[in-house]
């Protein structure tokens, strides 16, 4: 499985169902409705829902997944078990690690270090 994470228009890391699925070991197919539930009760809350798109598995077929951002994800991994989401927070310390580095130009390149 081909596993993405990225940042949107808004520049607000997010983490798709699938990966969520993966790190929990849950099947994403249960993990969708997880999420469905979770909807629900952001709309009884009036609460922004859970972004939803499509990816194109390896077998050509197209499938829904759930985009998150990390309060959604909390929110939705708070009723799964403490292991779980002792990992969901360690991924989460690497994908903010990942955007927190800063890319230095390279300075052996006068106009790039400009």
């Amino acid at each position: 499985m081909n596993l993405t994470t990225f940042n949107n228009n808004n520049n607000v890391t997010t983490m798709t169902s699938r990966e969520i699925a993966s790190v929990t070991g849950k099947e994403h197919r249960h993990v969708l409705v997880d999420i469905e539930k979770l909807n629900k009760d952001y709309q009884d809350m009036s609460l922004p829902k859970v972004g939803q798109s499509d990816y194109q598995a390896d077998n050509g077929q197209t499938y829904r997944q759930f985009i998150l951002t990390k309060e959604q994800t909390l929110d939705l991994i708070t009723g799964y078990s403490r292991p779980l989401r002792i990992e969901i927070n360690r991924r989460w310390a690497e994908l903010e690690k990942q955007v927190a580095a800063p890319v230095l130009p390279n300075f052996n390149n006068p106009v790039e270090a400009a």
